[in-house]
């Protein structure tokens, strides 16, 4: 054929370029743009067929309403953005850290597991410990290369139930390290909860001091300066709670005495008249 001449409409070089294409006549870009997208439906179709026998891409794909093709290739973008960058790495490795064995834990709680208690007890022990471990040096382990995919592969073999690794690491690495350091964690522990206690109690304390003391001088039952004193020393609560204490004791003495006394009015009065004697003196 004589190159000087435009291609025919069923040319292969036509067909297979796409370059120049806005020079050429309208027929032949629509003819171009259906024999592309008939090319393109094939493949998708092809990848479909060979997709039909992955039952958790069909799964999927019926359940975002996708084609297997679509499912498959967003599926492979991920991988590849997991592999490669760690693209969710933090979320793939704390679901795949905390969903089983949370089962697992559940499972031994509603059992009454004594032994099953024990081995997931030591799992969250190490876990936790490793977790607090990486959040602090995760900027350092950020330039590991794969260092999700190793995670992962960590994480997993720290609960699987035929290798349980995180019973080795307790037992060599946790379990020492607390151990060397609990008597100066109970100490910071308690002096910390002191501390805390004295900062939301500590401004009020005087005046509830006085409160109280102004309580029990009210109630009669005390000296002003021994009420001082005693609020100072027991706490406001435990002094208000005597003084209660009193008063309902009080009512209660009071009550069986006018209890008593009616009844004995009442017994003198039924032996005056079985006598026939004049009732009692007023």
């Amino acid at each position: 054929s004589d190159p000087s001449l435009p291609p025919s409409e069923g040319s292969p070089a036509l067909m297979a370029a796409p370059a120049g294409l806005s020079g050429c006549p309208t027929p032949l870009r629509k003819r171009w743009a259906t024999g592309s997208a008939s090319r393109l439906d094939d493949v998708t179709q092809s990848a479909n067929a060979w997709l039909a026998d992955c039952a958790p891409v069909c799964a999927a794909s019926d359940r975002v309403g996708l084609q297997p093709w679509a499912v498959a290739g967003a599926g492979a973008v991920w991988l590849a953005g997991f592999l490669l960058w760690g693209f969710t790495g933090d979320v793939v490795c704390t679901v795949v850290g905390s969903l089983y064995p949370m089962y697992a834990s559940f499972k031994a709680l509603e059992d009454a597991d004594e032994e099953a208690k024990t081995r997931w007890l030591v799992y969250w022990v190490t876990y936790a410990a490793i977790m607090l471990v990486e959040g602090l040096l995760y900027r350092l382990f950020y330039w590991v290369p794969f260092y999700h995919i190793m995670r992962l592969l960590f994480v997993i073999w720290l609960f699987l139930p035929f290798t349980f690794g995180a019973q080795a690491a307790y037992r060599f690495a946790v379990r020492p390290l607390l151990r060397r350091h609990r008597p100066y964690v109970d100490e910071t522990l308690a002096r910390s909860a002191e501390q805390l206690r004295s900062m939301l109690v500590g401004d009020r304390q005087e005046d509830l001091a006085d409160f109280g003391a102004s309580v029990a001088a009210a109630s009669g039952h005390c000296e002003p300066s021994r009420a001082a004193k005693v609020s100072k020393g027991l706490g406001v609560q435990d002094f208000i709670s005597q003084e209660l204490a009193k008063e309902a004791l009080s009512g209660i003495c009071k009550v069986a005495t006018a209890s008593a006394a009616s009844a004995l009015e009442g017994a003198w009065a039924a032996a005056a008249a079985a006598a026939a004697l004049p009732g009692p003196p007023p």
